[in-house]
């Protein structure tokens, strides 16, 4: 499964939406209907996941769930633990 897939399961099962329903562009308030807490358990699921340290700074500027996927790739090609197709 790629990174993106797993994330849009994540999002999926979190908030309800189909994945079908879910991208890139898709909104945490306005398009998934996740509120502060689902926003702070998002950050925590990410940080366990893909080991990484996700500073409030970093992920409060983020909205999309391509925001989410971008950070990740970036984090994880900074740690060499990607390849270029986003797959973990």
């Amino acid at each position: 499964m790629s990174l993106d897939e797993e994330i849009i399961t994540y999002f999926s099962n979190m908030t309800s939406v189909s994945k079908n329903k879910i991208n890139r562009d898709s909104r945490f308030g306005e398009d998934l209907g996740m509120d502060s807490l689902d926003t702070i358990e998002t950050a925590i699921y990410i940080e366990e996941k893909y080991n990484l340290d996700l500073p409030f700074e970093e992920f409060d500027g983020m909205n999309t769930v391509g925001h989410v996927i971008d950070y990740v790739v970036k984090y994880k090609r900074n740690a060499g633990t990607i390849n270029s197709d986003k797959k973990i």
